[in-house]
């Protein structure tokens, strides 16, 4: 669940940006749809990082794997 805060800065955003208003459950639910989005990008990038032995490899450089 998101803060007070967090929504009332986002309706401020999006009336700001694009001059719809929003209610606080729709607010909710965009957030909401927003964290789950952006989860499965990191899980998506993470699992790609991953060699074939479960070793993490850096981004920067395929062959070289992290040491930590």
């Amino acid at each position: 669940m998101m803060s007070d805060t967090t929504i009332v800065e986002f309706c401020a955003v999006v009336k700001e940006e694009t001059g719809a208003v929003l209610d606080r459950a729709t607010a909710q639910k965009i957030l909401a749809d927003l964290v789950g989005y952006f989860n499965l990008l990191g899980k998506i990038a993470h699992r790609e990082n991953l060699d074939t032995k479960g070793r993490t490899v850096s981004p920067l450089n395929k062959n070289r794997l992290n040491t930590f």
